[in-house]
């Protein structure tokens, strides 16, 4: 199994696309490296990623409201690389991820209309999660 994970700032406000009856988010993510060449010169790259997030029913809509231009994230999925040619008929690449976890490091300003906040975004995360069990499993712990 491959996993990708992408520490950046989404860079345009995520879309909602309904795809066969399911709903995704599709959003990009900037992540700037810094290189240093041979001679000591450090440069700044920019990789984009391109993620799409697979929700049901309304939970995609609720997502994409948070998934503003700017605002900082950690996304974590799996990758997938699609090769085709650019306008010039060049060969190019570009790179996929979809995406199984989000988080917010990071939240823009909420819109005033809506009254979007960090907490809810959380709180809908939580209330939709996978139960935690029960009893106290700390002793099968290896640390």
């Amino acid at each position: 199994m491959i996993k990708l994970q992408v520490i950046g700032n989404v860079g345009q406000d995520a879309r909602v696309n309904e795809v066969n009856g399911r709903k995704a988010v599709n959003f990009s993510v900037c992540h700037n490296q810094k290189r240093t060449d041979k001679d000591g010169v450090v440069t700044e790259h920019q990789v984009w990623v391109n993620s799409t997030y697979w929700r049901e029913g309304n939970q995609s809509v609720e997502v994409a409201k948070y998934l503003k231009k700017g605002t900082k994230v950690f996304v974590e999925g799996y990758p997938d690389v699609e090769i085709y040619k650019d306008k010039e008929g060049r060969p190019a690449c570009a790179l996929n991820v979809r995406v199984s976890n989000i988080e917010l490091l990071q939240v823009k300003e909420p819109d005033q209309d809506t009254g979007n906040d960090a907490d809810k975004f959380y709180e809908n995360r939580a209330a939709n999660a996978a139960p935690v069990p029960s009893g106290d499993e700390s002793d099968d712990l290896p640390f």
